[in-house]
């Protein structure tokens, strides 16, 4: 390659989920536009290209993804193959590839040995971008060589553009947006929510908005094969608890259990647990859950014709006086709409729960946090481009950036008083509104000159010109 050409980067779009625009499109499209001289960059969707074509892959001097190329099994063979022709393959993460039990998708993920294929795939690749440091350090146990992209936001786009929308009163309007895996961390606003319902002093000061919620989906069950039942009991082996633990714990591999004959061993060697999946009802929705915190079981809405609104879950009918009401829902909205939700706020909520107990500040290093504490600080960029402060859990998720300094630009609550602290910290800047400002442009500052998308594309585009120039050494 001349020195003169540009660097060619293929980057694989894998969905078109949240993760693509933030981590894969739209910071390969800053980066084209902002060094159109130094990358020529294609954006492919995953199904259109030509995996197992060696040749197709050779114009490239760099290959991204997120999490993986190919089929997990085909990845150590795919990523040797692309170093031979000089191609260098980097990976993204932002999540932790383990979940803690009580995670909706823990049984499933450990059904299809979820952690295991992700950790080899992070052990293929050349490289692994990143969100933060803390996750970075966990990924440095698998792969040294990692680096930290963290998420930007273009203030070009419709979503972070644009001021606060004026349809409102003088409440303050304080906001929680995020998806369906997140009940525990909910759980820690239940008690400071329900003293905040109570509190007349505060009485038609504030409005609660949940956003992003979503009736749709589906629930999957787990249940024993009834073949392998009934032929347990034929031979009289107990189904305890006991047993199903472990089966659980072995991931479902009957080969730990040696007392059972080998024939039926071999017989659902593949086959042990079926999978039962069929849509939910509203009130089996863990918004349905989150609505009942929110709203202290319904007791802070005095409007029993809003009540009545609500529990018909039809999420496209608005109501007619909505903005005198203390709570109100939003429907979840497309990845290119969904941060439009700040516009309503003037405070965003960022509970996140801690796993095991804390001393003097000190977590534990379990599975548990490691899920937690590798997360993103997306919630208090998206907030800060629109200027609003984040009262939030005072965990490495959130206070790894010692640039934002609680009662500056931020509010922290510490995580062994997160059940009533939150209640402090709401009616702190519901009884001084001044505060909000204050902290929301300071917060803002600080998004403009770190977490822009530009800022990102510049460390992108040093990083790339790095590994290649190394590369053709």
């Amino acid at each position: 390659m001349s020195t003169n050409s540009p660097i060619k980067v293929l980057v694989s779009v894998t969905d078109n989920y949240g993760i693509s625009l933030y981590r894969v499109k739209e910071p390969h499209i800053a980066l084209q536009k902002l060094f159109p001289d130094d990358f020529e960059v294609d954006i492919m969707d995953t199904t259109m290209i030509p995996w197992d074509d060696l040749n197709f892959f050779k114009d490239y001097q760099i290959l991204f993804s997120h999490r993986q190329f190919v089929p997990d099994n085909m990845m150590e063979e795919f990523c040797y193959n692309m170093k031979q022709i000089n191609v260098v393959t980097i990976l993204d993460y932002d999540d932790y590839w383990e979940l803690y039990k009580t995670h909706p998708l823990y049984h499933v993920t450990r059904q299809e040995n979820m952690p295991e294929r992700l950790k080899n795939n992070i052990k293929c690749a050349e490289w692994i971008t990143t969100t933060t440091p803390v996750f970075a350090n966990y990924i440095k146990e698998i792969n040294k060589n990692v680096i930290v992209l963290p998420n930007g936001v273009d203030d070009g786009l419709k979503q972070y553009s644009g001021g606060k929308n004026k349809e409102r009163d003088e409440k303050v309007r304080i906001m929680w947006s995020g998806g369906s895996s997140h009940i525990s961390d909910i759980e820690l606003l239940r008690d400071s929510l329900e003293l905040l319902s109570v509190d007349q002093k505060l009485k038609d000061k504030f409005q609660l908005h949940l956003v992003g919620f979503d009736l749709r989906g589906n629930t999957t069950n787990l249940k024993l094969n009834d073949g392998l039942v009934e032929d347990l009991k034929t031979i009289g082996f107990p189904i305890t608890k006991q047993f199903l633990n472990k089966l659980e714990e072995v991931k479902y591999n009957l080969n730990a259990f040696p007392v059972i004959p080998q024939p039926i061993r071999d017989k659902y060697k593949d086959n042990v647990v079926i999978k039962e999946i069929r849509d939910i009802t509203p009130k089996e929705s863990v918004w349905y859950e989150y609505e009942k915190i929110f709203t202290n079981n319904y007791k802070l809405i005095k409007d029993s014709n809003y009540i009545e609104y609500l529990n018909k879950f039809n999420l496209d009918e608005k109501y007619s006086n909505i903005t005198n009401q203390p709570y109100v829902r939003h429907k979840t909205q497309g990845i290119y709409k969904f941060a439009e939700n700040y516009k309503f706020a003037d405070v965003a909520l960022a509970p996140l729960m801690v796993h095991g107990k804390v001393n003097n500040g000190n977590f534990i290093d379990n599975v548990g946090n490691r899920f937690q504490f590798a997360k993103s600080n997306l919630k208090v960029i998206e907030a800060g481009i629109h200027k609003v402060p984040v009262i939030a859990s005072d965990v490495p998720t959130y206070n790894h950036d010692k640039d934002f300094v609680d009662g500056k630009n931020i509010l922290f609550v510490k995580p062994e008083r997160q059940e009533k602290d939150w209640y402090g910290k709401i009616k702190r800047l519901i009884q001084n509104p001044n505060q909000i400002e204050d902290l929301g442009e300071s917060a803002y500052e600080i998004i403009k000159t770190k977490y822009h998308i530009d800022v990102i594309a510049n460390k992108r585009a040093e990083f790339y010109k790095d590994i290649v120039e190394k590369n053709n050494k």
